[in-house]
């Protein structure tokens, strides 16, 4: 029973390769469990790809889906990325642009209802100083003495 610790000093690309030509899983096991702590990037892709690692390359992929794509597509490496991975990051790209959209919508759908909630107070207190107005405006036409009457004194 030999336990595989792997640290940062370690070069995990030739401890893959060397468990790949050994066959010894539980080391390949251990090194994409140190690469999936690590930073999401196209370079990881590359080396998820290249030694099979799905957990690895599913992470990267989702990760990877959230960056703007015009600077994902300038990164070193991008173009080795296969066809299969990339339709992959395409459409995740797509589903985080469609969930960005529609959280946007809410947001602003939530904005208008407050704004136009407070629109309606606002309408409404104008409406009641209108009222008091109005309401002030025929008690006072009413208090007036026609010219037709006369006071005595």
């Amino acid at each position: 029973y030999i336990k595989y610790i792997i640290s940062d000093q370690h070069d995990v690309r030739s401890l893959l390769e060397l468990s790949r030509e050994y066959q010894i899983s539980k080391l390949t096991s251990r090194c994409e469990e140190r690469l999936l702590q690590k930073q999401s990037s196209v370079e990881l892709v590359i080396l998820a790809q290249e030694f099979s690692l799905k957990r690895l390359l599913e992470k990267c992929l989702a990760s990877l889906a959230r960056m703007n794509f015009q600077e994902l597509k300038i990164c070193p490496n991008f173009d080795n990325i296969e066809a299969e991975n990339l339709v992959c990051l395409l459409n995740n790209h797509l589903r985080w642009l469609k969930e960005q959209h529609a959280r946007e919508i809410r947001q602003l759908r939530e904005q208008f209802l407050k704004e136009k909630g407070r629109a309606l107070e606002i309408a409404n207190e104008l409406k009641v100083v209108g009222d008091i107005t109005n309401c002030q405006s025929e008690v006072a036409h009413a208090h007036r003495i026609p010219s037709h009457v006369t006071t005595v004194a």
